[in-house]
């Protein structure tokens, strides 16, 4: 991302004071106050970046090309990083994916999140190296702040208690794209939701997934039952014959349109023949 992209600090354009910001930290102990300081600016970019651009996970070699300068990349991002998963702020993903595994969830959890390319490594707070974690991370508190508002949508969206809290996976996708911008980000939201029982995903014989959400007035969503599921699928073949049927109407328009222009040019075979396509739809 160029750097136009993120908006800046105002000391972005003082190279000293940029030049220690993006040098390795020193020992704690040498400087405390300002290795809190230089620890807390950090975050407060980390974190207003991810919220100006929907993120939820990164890793720290994609956040060091973010804050790229003049060709130069922050050297502290290890660090940085690590300081944060210490204090809560961040966490592991896969750490994140096994305190939310529900029963039944595990095989769709490892591909989403276990299986994916290790991608960073990170020292430890100190910034000495004697021991490495390759994985991405999630910010906590913007991925509950993006369940609690996709939960409230859903809610916002329902009209009908019996159909309006079992949706297929694109629905939910289509109806929060301005809060989960790409399927990763929605499957760490709902995976969030699912650690506050207030979601169930059921994986059906077609391969595609339902999402049940809990209603307003319940502390926990129940279990997806055969009813709501035998709903569910009169939900699908409603949408897929009345897709057909406007495929069909807008083919017998395009017919009549066609047959129209032929008599209009003296072409009767050809209008016939238009019409004839207009009979066979």
């Amino acid at each position: 991302m160029a750097e136009s992209d993120t908006q800046r600090p105002e000391c972005w354009v003082d190279d000293q004071r940029m030049d220690a910001l993006f040098s390795p930290f020193r020992e704690r102990n040498a400087n405390p106050q300002s290795w809190e300081s230089k620890m807390k600016f950090w975050s407060i970019q980390i974190t207003e970046h991810l919220r100006q651009n929907g993120q939820v996970v990164f890793d720290t070699r994609t956040v060091s090309q973010i804050f790229k300068r003049k060709g130069r990349m922050p050297s502290c991002m290890h660090t940085v990083v690590q300081e944060m998963v210490r204090q809560g702020k961040l966490q592991k993903v896969s750490d994140f994916e096994a305190s939310a595994q529900p029963e039944g969830w595990a095989s769709w959890g490892l591909n989403v999140f276990v299986k994916r390319p290790l991608l960073w490594t990170v020292g430890t707070v100190m910034g000495k190296a004697n021991h490495s974690i390759e994985e991405e991370v999630v910010y906590v508190e913007i991925l509950k702040e993006k369940a609690s508002e996709l939960l409230h949508r859903v809610w916002s969206n329902a009209r009908h208690q019996a159909t309006d809290y079992v949706l297929d996976w694109t629905t939910v996708r289509d109806m929060c794209r301005d809060i989960c911008p790409d399927d990763r980000s929605l499957s760490l939201v709902l995976l969030q939701l699912q650690k506050e029982a207030k979601v169930r995903i059921v994986e059906m014989p077609s391969q595609h997934k339902v999402v049940k959400f809990a209603r307003k007035e319940q502390r926990s969503v129940t279990p997806v039952s055969e009813i709501e599921l035998g709903v569910h699928r009169l939900k699908e073949t409603e949408s897929h014959l009345s897709s057909e049927v406007q495929k069909l109407t807008e083919g017998i328009r395009r017919c009549l349109e066609d047959a129209k222009f032929y008599i209009g040019k003296g072409l009767k075979n050809s209008a016939k023949n238009a019409l004839r396509r207009k009979k066979d739809k």
